[in-house]
């Protein structure tokens, strides 16, 4: 064969690789992504990162046990990447080390506030407080939300551990609890992570006055496997959420037949796991998913393993940030779709 005509052959291969999400069509749903080099201390998998949320032009990084960080650092921490250091990786794709500042939780006492503590599971930041969601285990049954207030330098986060709510689960799934949290017309929302039709058969989110005096129960529309986080949600109501499922939670979540499309059975189905992002909207007394948006799959790198997204934020021009928590490795991934 001509040498010219393998040249070609390689490298529409190649081309055809570095898609992100391609459906039966051929038509891509990505122009890229690629992974964020992390400085050694952020980049630990035991940082096991659980949620991702903007801090005016600063991206929050949540590991779900701040208290990790104590042996190695000397102090409970989270860790914020700058608007510079955020504009400069995403110039360079990538290709430098980027150190994240870290950020000293002060005051931390979640793990007093039930028995079974888990860590934290969410976080979001309404312009003047941060709220946090807790996770403890299935013999509580209960999640708890606690307020947070940052430093002036920036420094020091500390959590206000008077300032929090217990709040009873909808449903009793193997560690499941509030794993989404958000912000959206002046009311904190939490979202719980399993509300498939066989495993949940009343799904709810919580809305909550941000001074904690008033919550109530919101419909949830059933969706199928894990909702693991969520964006911040714009003033039309629409947002994002990370719906991932790993097959070897499949006699705890037990799916049903999944309505979101799915073009993409070959890189994402129940025995090699599901990784996407759908699209939500706040309605009224509900969140529903918001079918006038199409769901993007992620693509996934081998098919053997699954990648536990648990982090995610929306970037400017339908781009986004997602992280990982733990499995495979600590992964902090910038992508951006059509």
């Amino acid at each position: 064969m001509p040498k010219k005509i393998i040249l070609f052959i390689f490298v529409t291969l190649l081309l055809t690789s570095c898609s992100l999400f391609k459906n039966s069509n051929g038509d891509d749903h990505s122009d890229q992504y690629f992974d964020i080099k992390l400085s050694e201390v952020a980049a630990d998998r035991n940082a096991e990162y659980s949620g991702l949320c903007w801090y005016e032009n600063n991206l929050i990084m949540l590991p779900q046990y701040p208290s990790y960080f104590n042996k190695i650092l000397g102090y409970d921490t989270i860790f914020m990447l700058s608007q510079d250091l955020i504009s400069d990786t995403i110039k360079r794709k990538g290709k430098r080390v980027v150190a994240p500042a870290q950020i000293k939780v002060i005051n931390n006492k979640a793990h007093e506030l039930l028995p079974g503590y888990e860590g934290f599971e969410g976080i979001c930041y309404d312009g003047e407080f941060f709220y946090l969601s807790i996770e403890y285990n299935a013999t509580t049954n209960q999640g708890a939300i606690v307020k947070a207030r940052l430093s002036e330098d920036e420094t020091e986060l500390e959590i206000l551990n008077d300032e929090h709510l217990i709040l009873d689960l909808p449903s009793n799934v193997f560690n499941a609890s509030y794993e989404s949290i958000f912000f959206y017309d002046n009311h904190i929302y939490l979202i719980y992570e399993a509300n498939g039709k066989r495993i949940n058969r009343n799904p709810i989110a919580k809305r909550i006055s941000r001074d904690f005096q008033t919550v109530e129960d919101v419909a949830f529309e059933a969706i199928e496997y894990r909702i693991t986080d969520v964006t911040a949600f714009d003033e039309k109501g629409k947002g994002w959420a990370i719906n991932y499922f790993f097959p070897g939670d499949l006699d705890h979540y037990l799916p049903d037949e999944d309505f979101i499309p799915n073009n993409y059975v070959a890189e994402n189905n129940t025995e090699i796991g599901i990784e996407r992002l759908i699209p939500l909207r706040v309605m009224e007394n509900k969140i529903e998913y918001d079918n006038s948006r199409k769901p993007i799959y992620i693509k996934k790198e081998k098919r053997d393993i699954s990648y536990n997204w648990e982090g995610v934020v929306k970037y400017h021009n339908n781009s986004f940030f997602i992280a990982t928590d733990k499995y495979p490795q600590t992964v902090l991934r910038f992508l951006k779709t059509k």
